[in-house]
């Protein structure tokens, strides 16, 4: 029966080497940046405190003349915007962006952004949220701030039966009158 041989350490080595450094050789040399395998589809989400209608005109003036993307496929009543991506060459790769109202933590109403890419860099999704947001706040300038809290009322101590007053004695009973028939 043959033993199984546990793998190396080299091996480890080998895999944290591709995470610290995953644009080694000539490319890295070249300033390029490794671009995920196909089929891998990558996400960033990103709440931004605007309203959706605000933020959909900046997504699109962003997609389509800041980043010159070809922008595929649109519908701002469901909140989606299809674009393409080009990698260079005749190679095109797709990307997806979703916005949707919400509220944020604090309370005000905001907008979630969701931009999904099947191809290009791996951090083009977080670069593309980013540059909506710088964007956004551009054109519309600091976010409206978050409505105060309300403050709630002291809460007020329970109140006595008795006023306030010292617990007194029940009054004294004749224990003729207690017999039981």
């Amino acid at each position: 029966m043959a033993t199984r041989r546990p793998r190396g350490w080299r091996l480890v080595l080998w895999g944290a080497s591709l995470l610290v450094f995953p644009a080694s050789g000539a490319s890295a040399a070249a300033g390029q940046v490794r671009a995920q395998p196909a089929g891998t589809r990558l996400s960033q989400t990103r709440v931004l405190p605007y309203p959706v209608d605000q933020v959909w005109g900046a997504a699109i003036r962003y997609l389509r003349v800041d980043r010159d993307y070809a922008i595929v496929d649109r519908d701002e009543e469901t909140g989606y915007i299809v674009f393409e991506i080009p990698l260079g060459g005749e190679a095109k790769g797709r990307g997806a962006l979703e916005a949707f109202s919400t509220k944020d933590a604090s309370g005000r109403v905001s907008t979630q952004l969701q931009i999904s890419t099947e191809a290009g860099p791996t951090h083009l999704p977080h670069t593309l949220l980013e540059g909506i947001a710088k964007k956004i706040r551009s054109e519309r300038g600091q976010a409206p701030r978050a409505p105060a809290p309300k403050p709630k009322p002291p809460a007020e101590p329970p109140k006595d039966e008795d006023d306030g007053r010292p617990p007194s004695m029940p009054a004294p009973v004749d224990p003729s009158q207690l017999l039981l028939d």
